[in-house]
């Protein structure tokens, strides 16, 4: 049985998913990326998880058929509940299904590293969202109207340029 890779390295990943308020705009346009590198090693670890799985079916029917042979070859009669249970107690078997614990648990955590970039996703949508409402808010203290949020910020600042913005409405 082959070893079991971690795709996922926690520690790299928790510092990937960390994003300072302070380059909001940087971490936008990283998380994309960053998404589909951890969307990647999910699959990895799905596959691998699967192989796995496979490898332990595998085992379990070779020893199915060594207690099979040999108790025909011995004249005794098995159930099959005894055929499973002596299955269960053979040691490759029991390795072979730690084998397979381990690579479930990479790929659980290669999955929680997708969701966390979901929950980072939400953030910073949140978060650009709360920066906007805010400008908004600062323009319309200023005087500029009610209406800012008809104007792009665009518009609103080359009227502002101009001269042209009316401290009560601009329109």
């Amino acid at each position: 049985m082959s070893s079991v890779k971690n795709f996922v390295e926690v520690k790299k990943m928790h510092e990937d998913v960390a994003f300072s308020d302070v380059d909001i705009n940087g971490a936008m346009m990283e998380h994309a990326s960053l998404f589909a590198y951890y969307t990647v090693l999910s699959a990895k670890a799905s596959h691998q998880l699967n192989n796995f799985k496979m490898l332990v079916d595998l085992q379990s029917s070779k020893i199915d058929k060594e207690i099979r042979d040999n108790a025909a070859a011995e004249g005794i009669k098995l159930t099959e509940a005894k055929i499973t249970n002596a299955i269960k107690c053979d040691a490759r078997y029991v390795k072979a299904q730690q084998t397979l614990n381990e690579a479930s648990m990479a790929s659980d955590i290669a999955r929680g590293a997708v969701e966390s970039f979901r929950h980072r996703r939400d953030m910073l949508v949140q978060i650009g969202k709360d920066a906007r409402d805010e400008r908004s808010a600062k323009l319309a203290i200023a005087g500029y109207g009610e209406n800012t949020s008809l104007l792009s910020a665009k518009e609103m600042a080359v009227k502002i340029a101009a001269g042209k913005g009316d401290k009560k409405e601009v329109k």
